[in-house]
Order: C-alpha cells, then structure tokens, then sequence
C-alpha cells in the first residue's frame, strides 16, 4: 500500500502543487475579483487576496523549474548512460578500424619508382578491402563523452573512405605509366594516402582511450564482495 501511495515527501509534495494550481486557476477562471464576491467582507480582504494570488504564482514558478530541473537532470543522466553503453560497443571496431588504417598504409620510404608503385599496389588492395564502421545512431549516442569523441570518430571515417575512393580511382595505366609528371603523381598519392591514414589512426586512437574509460566508468570489473560473495577474515 505504501509503494501505491508514494513517500510521505511525494503526498505533501502533491497536496502542495494541488493547492497552488488550484488558486492559479481561480484566478485566471472565474478570476479573483469574482471569487472575492463569495467571500465575507473586511477591510484589506482584496489586499490579502492579492497578496495570495502573487505568493502562489511565485511558487507555482519555483515548483516548476524545480521539476524542469530534476528532468534535466534525468535526461542528462539517462543520455550518459546511453553514451557509455555505446563506448563499450564500440571498442572493438575501433581497433579493427586503427589495425585497418595502418596496414593500409603506404611507406613513405620507397625511393625508386618501382617501389612506390608496389606501395601503391599494396595500399590500394588492402584499402578495397570491407571494413566494420559504426552506424549513425551509435556516434550521435557517443556525443556526452566529450573530449570530440564522436566528431574524431566521424572525421576518421570520412577520411578512410576519401582515401578508398583515390584508391578506387587509380588505373592501372596510371598506376604503371613512366615519365616525370606520372611518377610525381605517385609520389603525391604515396604521401596522400600515408598522411590521411596516419591521421585516422591518431584519430581513432584519442577516440578509443576516451571510449575505454566511459566504458569502465558505466561498467566497471566487479570486486571481490560482488563475484564471491561476503566472507569472513577468520576464516583465512
């Protein structure tokens, strides 16, 4: 019976709101000067009523942004717990992305010719490759972690796919072609494709600390009392 009804802060709380609302309403509909007309008169009665009306609007505002204030709170509460529910899901594919990222990579010391094309080569069959991504709902769910998170994530993303697509775009008669302006080419998407995957992994791998420690944060290991149980010292 005592859950149905609530606390003993939660009735008072209700009789309360009942009681301010109730006179709000009074004195928008019939209105205080009608009210006023069912009451006896006495000298400084419309001063008193006056007085009320301005105490009960003025609580009626108080108990209102309180309210707002705790839904904020819950709201905010309830939107961090989503946030570190994701980072836990997220680990994962952020670490097949950053393994990803950098056997993509291209070296930028090949000096001949030959062995820039055979780092293009290299690059451009590991980048045709599927990789796991993580889907909208689940970065705009990483936003409250702060720290640029879902934006870091979002941006290394957007970056491998713009080096898969040069990639994709590279023919082979481009690719094996000779001469001074064909080999510059190269030597400028050999240093493309390094830098950006290079900036995915740094990327990926602020992102990833960030979302391990939401992680352990939502989700901490379980202690010693929690897997076994209470125990006494004696018996050790």
């Amino acid at each position: 019976m005592r859950e149905e009804l609530g606390t003993p802060g939660a009735v008072v709380g209700s009789v309360v709101l009942a009681f301010l609302f109730g006179g709000l309403t009074l004195a928008i509909f019939p209105g205080w000067a009608a009210v006023a007309a069912y009451l006896p008169q006495a000298p400084g009665w419309q001063d008193l009523i006056g007085l009320a009306s301005a105490v009960g609007t003025c609580a009626a505002v108080v108990v209102a942004l309180a309210i707002s204030s705790k839904q904020g709170r819950e709201t905010e509460l309830r939107r961090t717990e989503a946030a570190q529910l994701a980072a836990a899901g997220i680990v994962a594919t952020l670490k097949s992305a950053i393994q990803y990222a950098n056997s993509a990579a291209p070296s930028l010391f090949a000096e001949s010719e030959d062995q820039i094309e055979r780092e293009l080569v290299k690059s451009r069959r590991h980048l045709a490759r599927t990789f796991p991504r993580p889907d909208q709902q689940t970065l705009l769910a990483l936003v409250p972690l702060g720290e640029h998170c879902a934006q870091r994530i979002a941006r290394a993303f957007d970056q491998i796919d713009g080096v898969r697509h040069s990639a994709a775009a590279l023919s082979e008669k481009m690719l094996f072609a000779r001469g001074q302006g064909s080999r510059r080419r190269k030597n400028e998407l050999l240093t493309d494709w390094s830098d950006s995957l290079q900036q995915v992994e740094d990327l990926l791998t602020t992102a990833m600390a960030v979302c391990i420690q939401a992680a352990d944060t939502g989700a901490p290991y379980p202690t010693g009392q929690e897997l076994y149980g209470d125990w006494d010292e004696s018996d050790f």
